[in-house]
């Protein structure tokens, strides 16, 4: 399964909270959960479109979307062409990753950045952070 990325909900060097949509029109939620010189890996959970409206509109937070869903994929990313390669379900215990409790994608304080936007000229970035938002692993 290859995913195309919707939205970009917090940048950081790369998308570190995105949407995508797979080749059937399903909605993910993705997050960075680590790299290497050549690849970006990230978790992601399918969500429903009402789901994905919550997590946008801060009613529901982003380690509550991963604790709750029956099934997480992997999805590894060229570093270099930011092309998805492929996303695989895994079955491992993703907890390190998850951000705490309460961390919600509107919570994040961001500037607008125009550089962001020519880099990603078809993709919305709702905030781009001066710091990383979520401890690294």
């Amino acid at each position: 399964m290859k995913l195309k990325t919707k939205t970009i909900y917090i940048y950081y060097d790369y998308p570190i909270i995105f949407s995508a949509t797979n080749e059937f029109g399903k909605v993910f939620i993705c997050l960075f959960a680590d790299e290497t010189a050549s690849c970006l890996r990230y978790i992601c959970s399918e969500v429903s479109v009402s789901l994905l409206e919550n997590i946008e509109n801060n009613k529901i937070d982003i380690r509550s979307v991963f604790e709750k869903t029956e099934k997480i994929y992997s999805l590894i990313i060229n570093a270099q062409s930011e092309e998805s390669i492929e996303a695989i379900e895994i079955n491992e215990d993703i907890s390190h990753i998850l951000p705490e409790k309460d961390f919600f994608i509107g919570s994040q304080e961001g500037i607008s950045n125009q550089t962001i936007n020519n880099i990603y000229p078809d993709i919305p970035v709702t905030h781009f952070a001066v710091a990383s938002p979520l401890p690294r692993v």
